[in-house]
């Protein structure tokens, strides 16, 4: 659970650090690890699933700890069920196997321009033949959040989802449009319309990519915030993977598909 408090006034003593509280509800209270005097949050863990919890806090300085604010109560989140996980943590190879989670295989239409290279899913800087060229398992799930890292800055490579079975020829592409980000769908060979547009969030390596599917509603994200949010109901395919056009090169990490929808 996540807590966010306002900082109170010191009352003249410089306050050292917060005192953070949280117990079942109506139970005995039992202390969390202490806030920094610089932070007005706290995560607490280790909290059952399901539970009905309660929290409170108070600030600490020189003459003792202060009153302890109002309770907040909150029911502990389940975890997510993670439908297929990949983090290719494996030997360099051509063939990109199966997943960690899941144990599905990984299929692409340009097979030979991917592989596992330095425990990552790479994709050379080669030349198509057949379009699209994307490399995908089907979850059996169309909604939930899909979730990669982009280990570069080049253009044009991104997740893919809500893929058909066969050729790949429509489905919805998420991906760096060359400083912007961009969603897009999948209307035929090569063929895309773009959906929605975010300006002035600067890709950099390591971005954590994700998509948030429910039902007509999709969700981007970067790094956890969301860039793009909008309705389409064109495709509901159940194959989702990444994504890299024309002569792209570039690598790929930790990819997984959950049932969250948050």
């Amino acid at each position: 659970m996540n807590l966010v408090w306002a900082r109170p006034t010191d009352n003249g003593s410089t306050i050292n650090h917060f005192s953070v509280q949280y117990r079942l509800s109506g139970g005995s209270w039992t202390s969390a690890a202490d806030a920094p005097v610089v932070s007005l949050s706290a995560s607490i863990s280790g909290l059952t699933a399901g539970s009905t919890y309660e929290f409170r806090v108070a600030a600490v300085n020189g003459i003792g700890t202060g009153t302890y604010s109002a309770t907040a109560s909150a029911v502990a989140p389940t975890p997510p069920v993670i439908y297929v996980a990949d983090t290719f943590t494996r030997a360099d190879s051509s063939s990109l196997g199966t997943t960690e989670t899941g144990a599905l295989t990984w299929a692409a239409i340009n097979p030979s321009l991917w592989s596992i290279v330095s425990n990552t899913l790479n994709r050379i800087a080669g030349t198509i033949t057949t379009n699209p060229n994307d490399v995908a398992v089907d979850t059996g799930q169309a909604n939930g959040t899909i979730t990669v890292t982009n280990l570069g800055t080049t253009a044009n490579k991104g997740i893919v989802f809500r893929l058909p079975s066969g050729t790949n020829n429509t489905g919805y592409v998420f991906y760096n449009a060359g400083g912007t980000w961009t969603l897009s769908k999948r209307t035929g060979s090569n063929a895309y319309t773009a959906l929605g547009t975010a300006a002035g969030v600067t890709p950099a390596a390591g971005d954590v990519m994700s998509v948030v599917l429910n039902g007509s509603s999709i969700v981007c994200k970067i790094n956890g915030t969301v860039v793009i949010t909008l309705t389409d109901t064109s495709y509901t395919g159940t194959r989702h993977g990444v994504w890299s056009t024309g002569t792209v090169a570039g690598q790929f990490d930790n990819w997984s598909h959950s049932d969250q929808i948050v």
